[in-house]
């Protein structure tokens, strides 16, 4: 029996993207980082609040910005800055999205996370860190940045690697501009209502 793409019987993880099924949508097929122009790889994980969270849940509603967690935390930094601007990315329709893989934070208070007002999503084993591409040779998680627009489509990557740094709230601010320029019908109307 061959199940069709709106069957009731396929489940949520099984149905393709719209874009995939237009042909347009495509995921990187490589392991590690994942490159700008393909679609974010979905997966779900639990938040240190307790709640289920699906990165397609997002999909078509809200632009992206998934910070994965280091083994030094520099991306604190940005998140505090990000946390400041909150109301400067959420007028972009941006969401952070923050992954943590806590076995590398031994060294600083979990607190400093915990603190800031981003939905903070836990990979106990490492294995969204490694999908992602967010582990070094000696397999310790370095700070990786994803943005995408609200498709799923990864416009920017930016990772800690040969003594590059993360990107300031700024330029990332600068790029969710840019991904809302280039889509004209997701901007609020002009006119009133």
């Amino acid at each position: 029996m061959t199940l069709l793409q709106g069957d009731s019987q396929i489940g949520k993880n099984d149905r393709m993207l719209q874009a995939e099924s237009a042909g347009g949508g495509r995921v990187d097929p490589e392991a590690g980082l994942q490159k700008p122009g393909y679609l974010l790889r979905d997966f779900a994980l639990t938040s240190t609040l307790g709640a289920r969270l699906q990165i397609s849940d997002y999909r078509g509603r809200s632009n992206l910005v998934i910070v994965f967690s280091g083994d030094d935390a520099s991306e604190l930094d940005f998140l505090q800055d990000a946390a400041e601007r909150r109301k400067e990315i959420t007028e972009q329709d941006a969401t952070v999205i923050v992954v943590l893989q806590p076995s590398a934070q031994n060294v600083h208070s979990i607190n400093k996370w915990e603190n800031l007002p981003f939905p903070i999503l836990t990979d106990d084993d490492g294995r969204i860190h490694r999908l992602y591409g967010a582990l070094d040779e000696q397999k310790k998680p370095f700070p990786v940045i994803y943005v995408t627009d609200r498709f799923g489509e990864i416009v920017s990557v930016y990772a800690v690697l040969e003594g590059k740094k993360l990107p300031g709230t700024d330029e990332v601010l600068r790029t969710l501009e840019f991904i809302n320029s280039q889509c004209p019908e997701c901007e609020p109307p002009e006119w009133p209502r």
